[in-house]
């Protein structure tokens, strides 16, 4: 009885292990992206404009799950991310710069293909919850997460590539909807489209 119970036991943990390797796996996610406000309006006499790009990182988890059908398979992840960009502000005579900064968490979708067994193409929505924005001008900064949808929309397109456990990214991160609709530049608000795209490196770590 005990060696017809190890047997089992056995088989078990091996067929979990197995289909884990073969049909789904999961690991920490981690990386740096180059965003940006996107913003061009006028405001009593004063041009605002989307200036450099700044730098981000995101931390999380991903799971992949492999569809039995010409390689393909969907990829959820559950990510932190720290984003933001610059906003230039010319009033004509000078011209000064807001540093606006967004704390999210996203849950990208990513339905994918893979290639020769390393390369993979995907493709999928963003699903987006604002946790904070501030902006920062002339040293005073001021919380504008009012001033921002909750929740937002966005897509995700790139390639990976799987080297072992170790799984490298690059994708496009852009928005399907207005981000917001009114912004505070130092003392001032309007109503404005303003919307944050992303570069994403990732590194991902298979378990």
């Amino acid at each position: 009885m005990k060696k017809l119970l190890f047997v089992f036991v056995a088989i078990l943990v091996f067929g979990l292990e197995y289909a884990h390797g073969q049909f789904f796996s999961i690991g920490p996610k981690a990386g740096i992206s180059s965003s940006s406000v996107q913003i061009n309006d006028d405001f009593d006499g004063v041009t605002y404009s989307g200036g450099d790009a700044k730098l981000g990182f995101h931390m999380g988890l991903y799971t992949r799950l492999k569809i039995p059908i010409f390689g393909l398979y969907v990829q959820p992840e559950a990510l932190y991310v720290s984003s933001g960009g610059k906003v230039n502000i010319d009033d004509g005579v000078s011209v000064d710069v807001s540093d606006v900064h967004f704390s999210k968490f996203d849950v990208p979708v990513m339905l994918g293909i893979r290639i020769a067994k390393v390369l993979r193409l995907y493709v999928g929505p963003n699903f987006s919850f604002l946790i904070n924005a501030t902006s920062k001008t002339d040293g005073d900064k001021t919380d504008i997460s009012a001033s921002f949808n909750s929740s937002t929309v966005g897509y995700q397109a790139g390639l990976g590539l799987d080297m072992g456990r170790l799984g490298v990214d690059l994708k496009y991160e852009g928005n399907l909807s207005a981000f917001g609709e009114e912004i505070i530049i130092g003392n001032r608000s309007f109503s404005t489209d303003v919307r944050n795209t992303q570069l994403i490196l990732s590194l991902g770590w298979r378990l």
